[in-house]
């Protein structure tokens, strides 16, 4: 069975690594500076406050974590980036939407306006992949439902396509610092990619697996 995966939290014995992904334990430090001055030789250390480090037993590698409330005691990882907080990008998704995909995730706590604007380039990059040539996304979209685009889908599209306009263009809508309407564009760009492409390309596979026999027969039949 699959182990789940768990995210990396504060002072926590055991989660998955940022860096090597593997479910490992953590040492924790707190965080010292020794000033590298070779005019004052064996100078002491200095405790920086509000910073701790973890290491992680299977690959070594440190993260750094930032003291975010000091009443609570909350702290944050801010290396490496920690990409465990919006969905994974659909694996069928091409590199350049990907890439912009992620850029999207690492601005998403500082700017989800920001955020919400690169999604929105992922979807129109998305469609124009699916309707190529020349045109309008909202026409594009009106060409994939009268193909017999399933209702989820359309609504999804729209919806990624407005709100993403609204995010950069905020007026009708208040969107601008919703950290939760960035996290629902991306989970709607993997349900179009699903649907989309990683479906149909997953039956179309299993499809050319039959029979070649069975393949003629089926042919014959769709040519009558």
């Amino acid at each position: 069975m699959e182990n789940k995966y768990v995210n990396p939290e504060f002072k926590k014995d055991r989660f998955n690594c940022p860096h090597c992904k593997t479910f490992s334990h953590q040492f924790w430090s707190d965080l010292y500076w020794r000033p590298d001055d070779p005019e004052k030789p064996g100078k002491s250390v200095t405790y920086v406050n509000d910073f701790m480090i973890s290491k992680c037993y299977s690959c070594q590698e440190y993260s750094i974590w930032i003291c975010t409330s000091e009443e609570d005691r909350l702290y944050e990882m801010i290396y490496p980036i920690d990409f465990s907080y919006f969905p994974q990008p659909n694996l069928d998704l091409t590199e350049d939407i990907k890439e912009d995909y992620f850029e999207a995730g690492t601005i998403l706590k500082d700017s989800p306006r920001g955020s919400a604007a690169l999604l929105r380039l992922c979807v129109q990059k998305l469609i124009d992949q699916l309707v190529p040539g020349k045109g309008n996304i909202f026409f594009k979209i009106a060409k994939l439902v009268k193909k017999g685009l399933e209702t989820e889908i359309q609504e999804a599209l729209d919806l990624t396509r407005v709100i993403g306009n609204e995010a950069v263009h905020p007026g009708e809508l208040d969107l601008k610092d919703d950290q939760g309407t960035a996290l629902l564009l991306f989970d709607t760009i993997n349900l179009i990619a699903e649907k989309l492409i990683s479906r149909p390309k997953r039956i179309s596979e299993a499809y050319q697996k039959l029979p070649p026999k069975k393949l003629e027969e089926i042919k014959k039949r769709d040519n009558k």
